[in-house]
């Protein structure tokens, strides 16, 4: 039979890395983020990067208790505060601030 030649093993192996590439980036942000540093979800001036963003201020500048902070994280991934902090990210960085100030406000 034929044997394999070092350029074919080696194409074979950059197709399976950029097709692996491009899988981990567009649909599985966390993997994304945690082993190649970027995701699509996540990329500049997306919706969900300007949440992050304005999350991780909160939590630098906000001092919680225990129980707070559960509270926080908790009412934080419920679908209503989910989908007001994308309607607030669709009409600004302001929106986004207030939201997020609103959310904390109530927590406390």
């Amino acid at each position: 039979m034929g044997q394999k030649g070092i350029f074919r093993s080696v194409l074979s192996a950059a197709i399976a890395a950029v097709l692996s590439f491009f899988i981990i980036y567009f649909f599985i942000p966390n993997m994304g983020m945690q082993y190649l540093g970027l995701s699509f979800s996540l990329r500049d001036g997306s919706v969900n990067a300007q949440v992050m963003e304005m999350l991780g201020q909160v939590e630098g500048g906000v001092d919680f208790s225990k129980e707070s902070g559960e509270r926080f994280w908790k009412a934080l991934n419920s679908r209503e505060f989910r989908l007001q902090f994308k309607a607030a990210a669709e009409q600004g960085e302001q929106a986004v601030k207030g939201a997020v100030q609103s959310l904390v406000d109530k927590v406390r």
